[in-house]
């Protein structure tokens, strides 16, 4: 599935009829510079791995820890057509608050899990992750604001359902 998932991505990026430049330029202006879409395009296509890997930290997880809340809600806001940018209306660049929810939730798990579980390739995510999330911010700072909430939110057990606690 994921494998499916990340072919999925690769084609929307390679599809000209794809309006993500639009979508960017919409938002941000004359600041949608190729390196900009570049680093976003990036962000988004690297979410089916990152995915991955908190399916893989979370079968350590007991039932009901926050690790394991955090990543029930995650898959929930993923498989929900109605998010905040939905893929349907907006093609790749629907992603984009989904790539955010999955870095968030990922940066939150390896804050919250036993640091001997994580790995270098951890460590090298979460550093990518921190350096992108500031384009991220800057481009749908209303989202990720909301994705941000969320998640305090789970963490602190004050989520009570999907998806009123996001909309």
């Amino acid at each position: 599935m994921i494998h499916a998932f990340k072919d999925s991505l690769k084609r929307l990026v390679a599809d000209p009829e794809d309006r993500f430049h639009t979508h960017v330029r919409a938002r941000i202006g004359k600041k949608a510079t190729d390196h900009f879409e570049g680093k976003v395009k990036e962000f988004i296509l690297r979410m089916p791995s990152v995915v991955s890997r908190i399916g893989r930290m979370i079968s350590l997880e007991k039932e009901g820890s926050v690790v394991d809340r955090l990543a029930k809600y995650l898959l929930i806001y993923l498989y929900d057509p109605m998010d905040f940018l939905p893929e349907k209306n907006k093609g790749l660049f629907g992603y984009l608050d989904d790539a955010y929810f999955v870095a968030i939730v990922y940066i939150m798990i390896l804050e919250k899990t036993d640091p001997s579980l994580g790995s270098s390739e951890d460590e090298q995510t979460k550093k990518w992750i921190y350096t992108s999330l500031e384009s991220v911010r800057y481009l749908i700072p209303e989202e990720s604001r909301k994705i941000d909430k969320t998640v305090s939110d789970i963490v602190t057990n004050q989520v009570l359902n999907y998806p009123a606690a996001v909309k």
